[in-house]
């Protein structure tokens, strides 16, 4: 859990921090990326419990309004989604600029991403970004010049941040992966705050994992926080190990025609550092030495033997958690079933804690939606 001397707290940088709400604000524009690479992200984000605004939560018409600008405030990180257009609107750049002035005035924390296009020229408004923005410019240059001005003056800012470049990315689900890791990577200890009713479980694979057990497996034949589970020891231990990788939706990707075989080029390439991931070890295994694997979502042996081929595990310190619906699975991998941790249902009041927490944020409901919530709990646990 975290505490007030929390790297990412904020309180150092303000007395009057607004309370906060959301883990990320995602800035983007709809016309360009909202039904492909924005809702990609946005269901990673959902899948990892990461708590994130969009305008998807705004009623039509409101897509400018305020209420955009209250939640940046409310958000810990913010996330820009740099596409060719997004400098043709000058409510996006009015976006830019709220989230920027929270960076300097609260210590928010800034998460470029240049969607198809250069850095270079969203700093420099050149290229087709460029020509998205001279529209505004034509418009701002005698009617505004000063707010022309700062707005070429955030576009630059931002930029310098570095960030994520989709054009250096073989794929965007890989791309996504890289993006999600690295907001959890950043929210650290404080993403601990929402996995109600796993401290236990989490103690316990902790001490698992530190003794001489080399696979562990999760499951449950439902949804309820398999992947949340394992992706907590993953954030938590993962640095003590000299590699590690979280290989989401296991489940998904092999129903794709290469999607296995992706995964673990990609897999080898992290592990080992290839600056190549098409480069293949079939020929002769490689010592899988000390790293840390999450498979999330396995439903078949075969797809573990597959994304396992490269490596030799003999003889290795590595640890492997493995998530699934089936629990035969990982008796046929060779987990003990001592070593097997089965999800159950959260208690009333874990239930209760965690409904609030979603639906209210950071600050819990008010006394009169207290007992609505409560209702709310009964309903969903007991029906």
């Amino acid at each position: 859990m975290a505490s007030s001397s929390s790297s990412f707290s904020r309180c150092s940088f303000s007395s009057s921090t607004p309370t906060l709400k959301y883990k990320v604000f995602l800035s983007f524009r709809g016309e360009e990326t909202r039904k492909n690479f924005t809702s990609q992200l946005y269901d990673a984000f959902n899948r990892e419990n990461i708590n994130t605004f969009t305008d998807y939560k705004l009623n039509r018409g409101e897509e400018d309004s305020p209420a955009l600008l209250t939640a940046i405030e409310q958000s810990k990180i913010s996330v820009i989604i740099f596409s060719e257009g997004y400098g043709s609107s000058s409510w996006y750049l009015k976006e830019l600029e709220k989230i920027l002035e929270c960076k300097n005035k609260y210590g928010q924390i800034v998460i470029p991403i240049f969607y198809r296009v250069d850095p270079s020229d969203v700093s420099h408004q050149e290229g087709e970004f460029g020509k998205a923005f001279s529209q505004l410019e034509d418009r701002f240059k005698v009617k505004d010049p000063g707010l022309l001005q700062r707005w070429k003056t955030a576009l630059t800012e931002t930029s310098n941040l570095g960030g994520f470049v989709s054009n250096n990315t073989r794929d965007e689900s890989a791309l996504v992966n890289d993006i999600v890791e690295d907001i959890l990577k950043k929210l650290n200890d404080e993403y601990l705050e929402i996995l109600v009713g796993l401290d236990s479980k989490i103690e316990k694979i902790e001490n698992l994992l530190s003794s001489n057990v080399r696979k562990l497996g999760i499951w449950d034949i439902r949804g309820i926080g398999k992947t949340t589970l394992a992706g907590a020891i993953f954030r938590k231990i993962s640095k003590k190990f000299e590699a590690s990788y979280f290989i989401r939706n296991i489940r998904e990707e092999s129903k794709k025609s290469e999607g296995l075989n992706d995964l673990r080029q990609r897999l080898s390439s992290k592990v080992f550092g290839d600056k190549n991931p098409n480069i293949r070890f079939t020929l002769q295994k490689r010592r899988l030495g000390c790293a840390l694997i999450v498979f999330d979502d396995v439903t078949k042996l075969e797809q573990m033997e597959c994304l396992m081929e490269d490596f030799d595990y003999s003889d290795s310190e590595s640890r492997i958690i493995i998530t699934t619906r089936d629990e035969q699975v990982l008796i046929k991998y060779g987990v003990d079933p001592i070593h097997i941790i089965k999800m159950e249902e959260l208690s009333r009041d874990e239930a209760f804690q965690l409904f609030n927490k979603y639906s209210f944020g950071e600050s819990g409901p008010t006394e009169d939606y207290s007992e609505l919530s409560s209702r709310a709990v009964t309903y969903g646990v007991f029906q």
